[in-house]
């Protein structure tokens, strides 16, 4: 499993792990920009400033999930510790830089952190609580990237015999998207060419005369035609 899935993918951080995180985060970013001496990055958890502003920016953006959402006038109500700042101005920028098409970039969120670097660059830093979103009907759900978006979205899920697979049998082209870890120019062209199995037109609204269809996907054919194991690997294609 790539790392930034098995990340997403496992439970709830406490806030211990969030601080553990962050500490080490800083440590990479600051080593050779700051006198201070990093070696035993322990001067962030000493800042009762910086611990409460963290915890109030993470409130914020749980909050305020809404797609397209412009926190930074909140954001900068709240963050007034210089290094949270910085965090805050490189994570909009990350929301310029990062290249995809305009109506997706449009969807994007302002004015909350995100990662600089590694496998989860320009994601969230806060993932959503999974255990908010456990039922009986979905006892394993699973947080997928939207790497156009850069967002994280949460599918309902449950383990059957061939393993994970989301609760609904059939799910959207954001949802399928997500699960299968493509941009959606490359799902676009794979449904155009019809590669991908499942594919189904469904009507919106509750006339049946409509013209408006959604395009859905069957989630087991989706699962048969081996994308989570295979073109996965692929996911900002």
């Amino acid at each position: 499993m790539r790392p930034d899935v098995a990340f997403l993918t496992a439970s709830p951080c406490a806030a211990s792990g969030v601080r553990r995180r962050l500490l080490r985060f800083a440590a990479r970013r600051l080593r050779h920009h700051t006198a201070i001496d990093l070696t035993e990055p322990t001067w962030l958890t000493k800042d009762p400033a910086f611990v409460s502003q963290l915890s109030a920016l993470h409130e914020l953006a749980f909050m305020n999930r809404q797609s397209g959402g412009d926190l930074r006038t909140a954001a900068k109500a709240v963050a007034t510790h210089a290094f949270l700042v910085r965090w805050l101005d490189r994570s909009d920028a990350l929301v310029d830089e990062w290249p995809g098409p305009a109506r997706l970039k449009a969807r994007r969120r302002r004015g909350i952190l995100r990662h600089l670097d590694g496998p989860l660059r320009g994601l969230p830093f806060f993932q959503p609580p999974l255990g908010l979103y456990r039922t009986s009907e979905s006892p394993e759900p699973r947080a997928f990237p939207l790497w156009d978006e850069l967002e994280i979205l949460v599918l309902p899920g449950r383990i059957d015999e061939s393993g994970w697979r989301p609760t609904k049998d059939e799910i959207t082209f954001d949802e399928a998207r997500a699960w299968v870890g493509m941009k959606a120019a490359t799902l676009y062209y794979h449904t155009s060419q019809r590669n991908v199995p499942g594919q189904m037109w469904r009507s919106l609204g509750a006339d049946p005369d409509s013209n408006l269809r959604e395009l859905r996907f069957e989630t087991r054919q989706l699962r048969a035609w081996g994308l989570i194991s295979g073109i996965r690997r692929q996911a900002r294609v």
